[in-house]
């Protein structure tokens, strides 16, 4: 069973008075946090934003800390904190989770009560963090948060030249939610390339499983959200996505078959090869794995596709003579 561990790392290098921990959580997650100063008001969190870490604060917390605890965290995925796998819907990283962290942070350090300060990301956990633990916040500040989904609207070049790597954060799971336009672009650039591969051979995949998966999570969402505003928010989406699907439902993802020649020598360099130029051309693309092969074996014999784990197919069991 998890426990909460706390290791010194010494005096901050960078935030005068400020001494470093790494705090393990009880969902084992490990977070580096700077800690100083004491008083009798509240101890203050104060999480930083995108893409910083916990220095950002260097400026400030050391006046902020005559007279009160302040704790300055790096959020899981920045820093030295932990970064854990991520998963298709990308929960690992959720608003949520991070906020879970938070708490579980303050009951590691004993803490029943604080004042918040959040940036940018930080201020969206605290709005999390507020909601799901309103218990565990006397007051919050929230800091210099962008309203991106009216920046991306309003983009232009000026815009998307200062800020150019925003846009690796928006891009879309699967070519299903792409407009149509881009849709044909990009499968008029995947036709060409692949031109110059004879003995390649393509299958399509129907896009509604993705839809589904899609529509799992915000189904999940609405059955852990208590807030009324934001279930209202997640039904829109919903209702988005349906009509997404049903604007798209001819779009597909492909898998790409290329025999190699095992008496000529090939290797996997050749896919390697073929998959930088696919990414290239601005496509997603990855090397097949067993379970990958067992699901289009599934998928042929027409087995039961809901598991994660596919068993061996080698198709006797389905020859009739």
């Amino acid at each position: 069973m998890s426990r909460t561990e706390i290791v010194s790392r010494g005096k901050s290098a960078f935030v005068d008075g400020f001494e470093l921990f790494d705090v393990k959580l009880l969902n084992d997650i490990m977070l580096r946090v700077a800690m100083g100063g004491r008083g009798d008001k509240a101890p203050l969190l104060m999480v930083h934003g995108h893409p910083h870490t916990h220095v950002i604060w260097r400026k400030v917390a050391p006046a902020l800390s005559k007279d009160r605890q302040v704790i300055l965290v790096d959020l899981r995925g920045y820093g030295d904190s932990t970064k854990p796998e991520s998963t298709p819907d990308h929960r690992p990283y959720s608003k949520r989770e991070m906020a879970r962290d938070l708490q579980l942070l303050l009951q590691s350090l004993g803490i029943e009560q604080c004042d918040f300060v959040g940036h940018d990301r930080g201020g969206r956990v605290g709005h999390r963090f507020a909601l799901d633990w309103p218990e565990l916040v006397r007051k919050a500040v929230f800091i210099d948060i962008a309203p991106t989904a009216t920046m991306y609207e309003r983009t232009d070049k000026e815009f998307a030249t200062r800020y150019f790597w925003w846009f690796f954060l928006i891009q879309p799971d699967n070519l299903s939610v792409l407009s149509p336009e881009v849709i044909r672009g990009r499968v008029r650039s995947l036709t060409m390339l692949l031109s110059t591969q004879p003995s390649l051979e393509i299958l399509a995949l129907d896009s509604r499983e993705s839809f589904q998966r899609n529509k799992e999570y915000y189904l999940r969402r609405l059955e852990e959200e208590t807030e009324p505003a934001v279930r209202e928010l997640l039904d829109r989406d919903m209702a988005h996505l349906d009509a997404i699907q049903f604007s798209s439902a001819s779009s597909r993802k492909f898998v790409l078959v290329l025999p190699l020649d095992e008496k000529a020598g090939a290797d996997e360099s050749a896919l390697r090869q073929l998959e930088k130029a696919i990414c290239d051309h601005g496509l997603r693309v990855r090397l097949a794995e067993e379970q990958d092969v067992k699901r289009l074996l599934a998928i042929y014999y027409r087995q039961d596709l809901t598991t994660e784990v596919f068993r061996d197919f080698d198709g006797e069991e389905y020859v009739h003579g």
